[in-house]
């Protein structure tokens, strides 16, 4: 007689124990398959015992559903970090291709400003290159007309070397001359 209300508590206490084990423990996972299930019940009876599987079934659901809400809340804690993450991420994607537009019109203005200032130099060079070249010629030209001045300066010069006497002597032609001008007036 003692041993069957040994047994009647023993499958007392397991049907309680399945009861609030597959009520906490096995929604959450669902990967233990049925034997395995009777298997882990087993070993748990034999190690604990009729008396206390109870009270452990209970700890341990409530540790597994505490475990549960714990994995809940670092979830939905990782989901708003995430999404205030690829929020930061989305605007520094904007901002580097704002700077990357903004350089790269500042390249275009630069190499803009470049050209322009190199297309002004060759005119400005084609310009000084024209003066220098007139200045050069003109220059030549003169040397040529100083050249003739220069081969009339000497016979000035030869005739201020003539003696004092040819001097006086073109003076009274250029007199007689002089009178014959008025005269004729």
């Amino acid at each position: 007689m003692l041993l069957f209300y040994f047994h009647r508590a023993i499958i007392f206490t397991v049907k309680k124990f399945i009861r609030i084990f597959l009520q906490q423990v096995v929604p959450m996972s669902a990967n233990i398959g049925t034997g395995e299930l009777i298997v882990i019940l087993i070993v748990a009876l034999l190690i604990i015992g009729p008396d206390k599987l109870p009270k452990v079934a209970r700890a341990v659901g409530k540790a597994v559903a505490g475990f549960k809400s714990y994995m809940n809340d670092v979830t939905e804690d990782l989901k708003d970090v995430s999404t205030e993450f690829k929020d930061v991420s989305d605007s520094l994607t904007v901002m580097q291709k704002d700077m990357q537009q903004t350089i790269k019109s500042a390249f275009e203005d630069v190499d803009g400003t470049v050209k322009s200032v190199d297309t002004d130099l060759k005119n400005v060079g084609a310009d000084v290159g024209k003066s220098v070249n007139k200045a050069i010629k003109e220059p030549v030209k003169s040397l040529g007309k100083s050249s003739e001045n220069e081969s009339a300066a000497p016979r000035d010069e030869d005739s201020a070397r003539e003696s004092p006497d040819e001097q006086d002597g073109e003076a009274e032609s250029a007199g007689v001359s002089e009178e014959t001008t008025v005269q004729a007036q």
